[in-house]
C-alpha cells in the first residue's frame, strides 16, 4: 500500500494520492471524525478497528456475512451496511430504516455496526458507526466517523467487500 494513515483525535482532513491507500478507523465521536478526499473504490481501504468499534467479527477476515449490500429485510446483523440504492438521507432516517430491516427480520439485537449511505446533507458518501443499530431513530446513536469527500450516490454500488479491511 502506498500509505497508512491513522488519524487520532480531532477532525482531520486526508488527501489520499495515487496508489492504494489504508486509513484506519477507530473513532466513534462526530468530533473526531475524518474528512477523506480521493478515496478510490478501485484500490483504497477503509481499515475497521473491530475493538475500537466495538465490531463482532472474531478475525481480520471480512467474512460474506459481516458486509451487507442488499436491500430488503435481514435475519441477522452485518458488521458494515453499505446503503446502495443511492437515497440520500438524515442519519435518524437511517437510523429508522435500519431499525425496520432488522427487527422485522428478527435481529432484534443487531448491535454495533459501521454504514455507508448518501447524506442528505452533504450530498457526499457518509462512513457512520452506530453502537446499536437496531434500537432508537432520533439520529442521536448515528455518529459520522468520516466523509468520503468527492463520493456520490451512484458511487456506492462500487463500495464490496475489497474497500474494507479488519484490525483487532
Amino acid at each position: 500500500y502506498a500509505s497508512v494513515i491513522s488519524p487520532g483525535a480531532g477532525i482531520d482532513t486526508l488527501t489520499l494520492g495515487a496508489g492504494a491507500d489504508k486509513v484506519i478507523v477507530d473513532q466513534t465521536a462526530n468530533a473526531n471524525r475524518s474528512d477523506i478526499t480521493g478515496f478510490s473504490t478501485s484500490g483504497d481501504k477503509l481499515v475497521l478497528d473491530r475493538s475500537a468499534l466495538g465490531l463482532g467479527s472474531a478475525d481480520d477476515t471480512i467474512d460474506a456475512g459481516e458486509i451487507d449490500v442488499s436491500a430488503g429485510t435481514k435475519t441477522a446483523a452485518a458488521d458494515i451496511i453499505v446503503l446502495t440504492d443511492g437515497t440520500a438521507r438524515s442519519a435518524a432516517q437511517v437510523e429508522a430504516l435500519l431499525q425496520g430491516v432488522y427487527t422485522t427480520g428478527g435481529a432484534s439485537t443487531a448491535g454495533d455496526a459501521v454504514v455507508i449511505y448518501l447524506s442528505s446533507v452533504t450530498n457526499a458518501l457518509v462512513l457512520a458507526y452506530d453502537s446499536d443499530i437496531d434500537v432508537g431513530t432520533d439520529g442521536t446513536g448515528m455518529v459520522t466517523v468520516a466523509n468520503l469527500v468527492g463520493l456520490v450516490g451512484s458511487d456506492l454500488t462500487n463500495i464490496a467487500a475489497a474497500d474494507f479491511a479488519f484490525i483487532a
